[in-house]
């Protein structure tokens, strides 16, 4: 029996930052913690946001008399747009505007455990994609759902948490495309200066301790976690910090969490600029337009729907967009900044005529294989008692990232040369339960061990696209993912070779001697082929696989001669003054990682061009 009195103390020094309210006693504390649980998991399945217009006359078009002026204008509170309102607002002469659609976290959105939960929420743009052709052939209508963060922190505060800068050669191939200043060892001291790193087995040259964002491993292990690095090593594959010198090979996941709390861009940049009074942050605030004068092709400000009104501020040095790789594109082309043809269709004046909302490119994932382990045995938890872990100790199974270990490989049918990883490999540990649990002796035996694989395309070929489907902000843009669509069938032959890279974990003595076996889940519009055919699995992918919301390339970074460039190596909008793009809709190439970090590090880097460009020393 937990002794509630003993810990109370502990709780409250602990968490008071947590709830900002004293309670009469911890249960009272632990109570209001299960109930906000119990309402994001009924709700969660509950959520489903329309494709609808809005209703223009809810709102007071009328522009407001009393028009307000900053220095900086930010459109967008994610990673970098929170990076940049935090160092500009360091220099008190500058008056910062920090303007974000959605609202703000709460405590149950920093529980890792539910973070896939949230992405039925309030926090998701709840965008889908239009009818797809080549993939997502197993859900309604072959339209996927791709998550984007609504709120002050973006999706930092709804996404898996993975902290992951990519591979060095992502950045020299990004340099080479005529962006001076971006290669990896320019880049490398932002991401350091990102990073507040408390991390088991790293790699101290790659690492620094001191920066805003805080990044340790997940604060709970599987107890399959050793033998799955056991059989890793009998496959000779290294044991790495894959954000460390060498990506190659498997190692303990990163997060950004701290005491197995999610750390959002708005916890680690933004809760420090409180009390700043030159920056003023505006939660529920949609901008509709980038204000350009159309002689001059300079951006002066912006118009926003904030409280069912309609509001303009001024901006007399920059506008900012930092709304992420599918917003910017299409706040971009309602201010007329975009492909001139399309704009015209729409009655949209274009300012500029750019390539805006292509390439598109993000990673797509294959969650097709389960290893299920006969010889373990998975037993009932109280999930109070896990709770309370959680609040007193920041350990347990909520405080767990969604994957213990990361694996980058190389395939066999890459065409790269040296150690250059081409997939990644997600190792997802759950319970396989019993069927008909009530007949069983042991009661408190529910279940097997297992883990779940996630097999992530890295550097795809194909590419797709982002448009307006009219002029109205209100609508949600039109989403062409088009994975699996280059014609040499490059990228789902990349897939197969991961699956069956995968598959070789089974042969090893480690999973054996834990009774590991691949659960044949056949994928019921894929009967028609043999089971682990390369036929089959072809089929499953184009059905199974899903996006992981890492949208990059919609306002391409390159030279003038670049002819899909958007921003310059500066991330200055060409043909339009006074206006930056600063978040990963700039990035040119793919990325091998997950695109939190190299957000946080356009941010970083991006803050001190504008400080330099504006004669304020870095």
């Amino acid at each position: 029996m937990l002794k509630f009195p003993l810990i109370c103390a502990l709780i409250f020094c602990s968490f008071r930052d947590v709830s900002g309210t004293p309670f009469d006693d911890v249960e009272a504390y632990v109570d209001k913690f299960e109930k906000g649980i119990e309402e994001l998991l009924t709700l969660s399945p509950q959520y489903a946001p329309q494709a609808v217009l809005a209703d223009r006359a809810q709102y007071n078009l009328t522009e407001s008399t009393e028009t307000e002026e900053y220095d900086f204008i930010i459109i967008g509170a994610g990673a970098a747009g929170a990076v940049v309102a935090n160092r500009l607002s360091e220099i008190p002469e500058w008056k910062i505007l920090l303007l974000e659609a959605g609202g703000y976290e709460d405590e149950i959105t920093r529980i890792p455990y539910y973070a896939l939960d949230l992405l039925g929420t309030k926090y998701n743009w709840g965008y889908k994609t239009i009818p797809q052709k080549k993939w997502c052939l197993g859900q309604t209508d072959k339209r996927c759902v791709i998550e984007m963060g609504k709120a002050i922190g973006g999706s930092t505060v709804i996404n898996g948490l993975l902290y992951t800068r990519g591979n060095s050669r992502d950045y020299d191939k990004w340099a080479d495309l005529g962006n001076k200043g971006w290669c990896f060892n320019d880049v490398f001291p932002y991401f350091k200066k990102v990073e507040d790193a408390h991390l088991n087995n790293f790699d101290r040259k790659y690492h620094r301790y001191g920066g805003k964002i805080h990044v340790e491993n997940s604060q709970d292990r599987s107890i399959l976690t050793e033998g799955v690095l056991r059989a890793a090593y009998e496959l000779h594959i290294p044991f790495v910090d894959y954000n460390g010198k060498e990506q190659l090979g498997i190692g303990f996941s990163q997060g950004t969490t701290k005491n197995g709390k999610r750390w959002s861009s708005a916890k680690g940049y933004l809760e420090e600029t409180k009390n700043r009074p030159n920056l003023v942050v505006k939660p529920f605030s949609l901008v509709t337009k980038i204000l350009i004068n159309p002689q001059t092709k300079e951006a002066y400000g912006v118009k926003f729907i904030n409280k069912e009104k309609l509001h303009v501020a001024k901006a007399t040095k920059e506008v900012i967009v930092s709304a992420g790789a599918l917003n910017t594109p299409q706040l971009l082309q309602l201010s007329g900044i975009g492909p001139k043809e399309q704009l015209k269709k729409l009655k949209i004046d274009p300012l500029s005529d750019l390539m805006v909302g292509t390439p598109l490119r993000t990673h797509l994932g294959f969650p097709g294989l389960k290893f299920i382990f006969n010889n373990t045995k998975a037993v009932r938890r109280n999930d109070r008692e896990d709770l309370i872990n959680y609040l007193k100790n920041g350990k347990g199974p909520l405080a767990a990232i969604f994957t213990d270990l990361v694996a980058y490989l190389k395939t066999d049918v890459s065409k790269d040369k040296g150690n250059y990883p081409d997939v990644e490999v997600l190792f997802v540990p759950y319970v396989e339960e019993f069927q008909n649990q009530d007949e069983r002796s042991d009661k408190e035996v529910i279940g097997v061990h297992a883990i779940s694989i996630t097999i992530v395309l890295m550097r795809p070929k194909s590419y797709g696209s982002i448009q307006l489907a009219d002029g109205n902000i209100m609508t949600p843009p039109l989403i062409d993912l088009n994975h699996l669509a280059d014609k040499e069938d490059f990228d789902i032959e990349t897939l197969l070779s991961g699956v069956r890279q995968v598959q070789k974990f089974v042969k090893t003595p480690s999973f054996k001697k834990l009774g590991a076996y691949i659960e044949p889940s056949i994928v019921q519009d894929c009967r028609g082929f043999d089971y682990d055919s390369d036929s089959y699995w072809k089929c499953a992918i184009r059905h199974q696989s899903y996006s992981l919301r890492h949208p990059t390339g919609t306002a391409k970074m390159g030279p003038p001669q670049d002819k899909e460039a958007v921003v310059n190596n500066q991330l200055q909008v060409y043909g339009i003054n006074n206006l930056r793009v600063v978040d990963n809709s700039v990035v040119p190439v793919s990325i091998t990682g997950h695109m939190m970090a190299p957000a946080y590090m356009i941010g970083e880097k991006a803050s001190d061009m504008i400080k330099e460009y504006w004669s304020w020393r870095v």
